[in-house]
């Protein structure tokens, strides 16, 4: 009961396929917890229609990119 109703925020450079198992497990406490999750992708790429992007979408309820932000561009140079 800690955690029902969280969020889990990733942040990614774009390198963060899973397997089926982990898909399933996080799927699982997603329902179970009723978890939503975020992806925050900072990357100079567009991933769009990409096999990333089919990836980020079977798990993340949303994923924010940089768009040419200067704030997400100083994070993913900072890291």
């Amino acid at each position: 009961s800690l955690f029902k109703e969280s969020d889990i925020v990733m942040i990614t450079d774009g390198d963060c396929y899973m397997n089926d198992k982990q898909f399933e497990n996080i799927n699982k406490l997603k329902k179970e917890r009723d978890l939503r999750t975020s992806v925050v992708l900072l990357n100079d790429e567009d991933f769009t229609g990409t096999d990333l992007d089919d990836n980020l979408k079977e798990w993340a309820d949303d994923v924010y990119t940089d768009d040419n932000d200067a704030t997400f561009e100083s994070i993913f140079k900072s890291m």
